[in-house]
């Protein structure tokens, strides 16, 4: 008996990365879980009524762009991914110890692959959104078609593969839940390292280019203050344009900002969790096999086996409130983006599917708004 425990205990150290299945402490964590992905369905409903915006409505009431319309579909998969198992509830245990994973169940491949594109296209859209602001505001660069076409190259095509590696690095499995994560291995960092470059490198082009509009403003205002005479007011005349430009811009910058570090809280929060996460190569060995031989002895009764998992996992709490940020994500980029003409434009939009004949007042509407729409474009590059 004492060499059948062995050989199963070191069978589950050779597992592919995947945390057992067998704490029971995690069952009551369930309903928090599903939570979650009740959670996720009302702001998945508003990310694709904003998608949905976009697509009817004319650019005037949107300001749609690319790199806009890019992280709305991404938010809107990662509420898809906790909405997912409510639809198809997945079978999480291979057996009493092992949790599915990628290879042997459907589901866990889905929700796996889904995040994962959801996470990259937000992360690697934002990072050409505060590029592009950047260079727009600091190198003061007209972007193109051609930007266009990098970016969007960059962003579908680093999804694609910074999806497709974790799944022949680690692979995803059931640990938290119904939705599959990466398993928990020193090689999570081919997937993290990327992650986390990526956000410092958007928090880093926000803050430059906010000191670099806060600098532009004071050496306006003291240049303004040091030209007393009315000569050299006219002189100083012709550079109050771009002064006041970034004036505008500064108050504008409070939208990318917190897109900014709401991406960096995001990240930071899903990249400590797995970091806390340990496999393995990280825990005592004899508390490991002892907790292991106690499963394989009891595997009909894996609550006495408790006591031996202390330290095992992150906290509860925490885990449940990086998840409910996760699939709510979508509501504060919805919050960001959100314009007043959008209401409008949708208003206009259900008077003319209600009037059944051309209205007199049609030319005097559009003129209205025209004029709406001029007062909301100076959004668009924010």
């Amino acid at each position: 008996m004492q060499e059948s425990e062995t050989t199963q205990v070191s069978k589950m150290k050779r597992d592919s990365g995947s945390v057992p299945d067998s704490l029971p402490g995690w069952w009551d964590f369930e309903p928090r879980v599903d939570l979650v992905g009740l959670c996720a369905i009302p702001v998945f409903a508003i990310t694709f009524l904003f998608i949905l915006t976009f697509a009817i409505l004319p650019k005037e009431a949107t300001g749609r762009h690319y790199l806009t319309t890019v992280p709305a579909v991404g938010f809107l998969l990662l509420s898809l991914t906790y909405i997912l198992p409510h639809i198809n509830p997945p079978e999480q245990c291979a057996d009493h110890i092992t949790p599915n994973d990628n290879t042997s169940d459907s589901m866990c491949t889905a929700t796996g692959v889904v995040i994962c594109v959801g996470v990259w296209l937000v992360v690697i859209s934002c990072v050409f959104r505060a590029l592009s602001l950047h260079l727009y505001v600091v190198w003061e660069k007209k972007l193109g078609p051609r930007f266009m076409i990098v970016s969007l190259s960059c962003i579908f095509i680093g999804t694609i593969i910074f999806t497709v590696m974790p799944y022949f690095v680690t692979g995803v499995s059931y640990q938290f839940g119904k939705v599959c994560y990466l398993k928990p291995s020193g090689d999570n960092w081919a997937f993290l390292a990327p992650l986390i470059v990526l956000a410092a490198g958007i928090c880093g082009l926000q803050i430059w280019t906010l000191i670099h509009c806060v600098m532009s403003v004071l050496q306006g205002i003291w240049v303004d203050r040091r030209y007393s005479t009315q000569t050299s007011r006219e002189v100083y005349h012709d550079g109050r344009t771009p002064v006041q430009s970034n004036k505008l811009l500064t108050i504008m910058q409070w939208r990318p900002m917190l897109a900014a570090f709401g991406i960096v809280l995001h990240v930071a929060m899903f990249c400590a969790l797995f970091i806390i996460v340990r496999t393995e190569e990280t825990l005592p060995a004899d508390k490991f096999d002892a907790w292991v031989k106690c499963l394989v002895s009891s595997p009909d009764d894996t609550d006495r086996c408790l006591p031996e998992t202390d330290g095992f996992w992150p906290n509860e709490d925490f885990v449940f409130t990086c998840f409910l940020l996760l699939s709510t994500s979508g509501l504060w980029g919805v919050i960001l983006v959100m314009r007043r003409s959008m209401v409008y434009g949708w208003v206009q939009l259900f008077k003319s599917l209600v009037r059944s004949y051309r209205s007199p007042d049609i030319d005097l509407e559009l003129h209205t708004w025209q004029r709406f729409s001029e007062t909301e474009k100076h959004s668009v590059q924010s």
